[in-house]
């Protein structure tokens, strides 16, 4: 009986933690700069991919991590998402064009349009969005 109820728990447990799982990222980009040694290479990085990004505090300029990133072409398709663990986002897209890319913190939507253009690498590199904390 006991190993029953047992069995019955973990089939239980484990449809539980399927249901909140969040969806898994899509599209080409990683995200990271913790640390010296994590920034100073996610920078140096960003001329090899189409869009670099930071996120950051306004008022300070600290870094915010835990944000959410949807990424879409001119047309409205989405060609990234996932949440940033960190708070620099490297990203490739699929073609030169225009890309919508919006970052949420907290419950609070920024969007930058960048322009990739046929060089592609580089498009969005210096350009930070920052949120009130």
């Amino acid at each position: 009986m006991k190993a029953t109820h047992l069995i019955l728990s973990l089939i239980l447990a484990g449809g539980f933690a399927q249901a909140n799982a969040q969806a898994p990222a899509t599209g080409n980009f990683r995200c990271g700069g913790v640390g010296i040694d994590q920034s100073t290479q996610m920078k140096a990085d960003a001329a090899k991919h189409d869009i670099f990004l930071t996120f950051a505090v306004a008022s300070t300029g600290a870094y915010l991590s835990d944000v959410d990133i949807d990424i879409r072409d001119a047309k409205g398709a989405q060609v990234a998402a996932g949440k940033c663990s960190g708070p620099m986002l490297l990203a490739d897209v699929p073609a030169a064009g225009t890309y919508k890319v919006t970052a949420t913190y907290k419950g609070v939507a920024r969007q930058q349009t960048v322009t990739v253009g046929k060089s592609g690498k580089g498009a969005g590199a210096g350009q930070t969005l920052t949120w009130a904390e």
